[in-house]
């Protein structure tokens, strides 16, 4: 039984074929690559939101009572992610320290480029807790002279009044 094709044919048929798949194919990688590179870099940029949200209110926390809170909080916010800020809140209440940013990130590069798919607001509200008993147990511990196993033993006493 012989075939109409011969295998000369099939070899020029398999490039063409090759070039009509990757022709069907790529637009659907490159819409994929895309959504990977916007969404990926909103996810990135709302977790450095996070961050610099959860930075100020340490910051704040650690802060004396007589400072300006919202000035505390937004240059600790600016130095964590650089980008404006459009709002600043900021709650003292008893032992916690709340703290709420928005960031407007239009003129970031994510979200400058249009392309194929929707994006989120570029607008990002993100907002931190920090106790303020805990910062301030941590800054007493830090001022405080170390202690060894053996600090107040008397061969410790000894020992430093011999190097005075």
């Amino acid at each position: 039984m012989e075939s109409n094709s011969s295998p000369a044919v099939s070899s020029l048929e398999r490039p063409a074929r090759r070039r009509r798949d990757l022709a069907l194919l790529l637009p659907g990688l490159l819409l994929l690559a895309w959504c990977g590179f916007t969404w990926g870099g909103y996810f990135w940029l709302a977790g450095r939101a996070q961050a610099a949200a959860g930075q100020a209110a340490r910051a704040v926390a650690a802060a004396p009572q007589a400072a300006d809170l919202r000035e505390t909080a937004a240059a600790a916010a600016r130095q964590a992610l650089g980008a404006p800020l459009t709002d600043i809140a900021v709650d003292r209440e008893g032992a916690t320290v709340r703290v709420r940013l928005t960031f407007d990130l239009s003129t970031n590069p994510i979200f400058t480029i249009r392309g194929p798919t929707p994006l989120p607001s570029p607008v990002i509200v993100r907002a931190a807790e920090a106790p303020t008993a805990v910062v301030a147990a941590a800054a007493d511990r830090s001022a405080a002279p170390p202690r060894g196993p053996d600090a107040g033993s008397r061969s410790a006493q000894k020992t430093a009044e011999r190097s005075e």
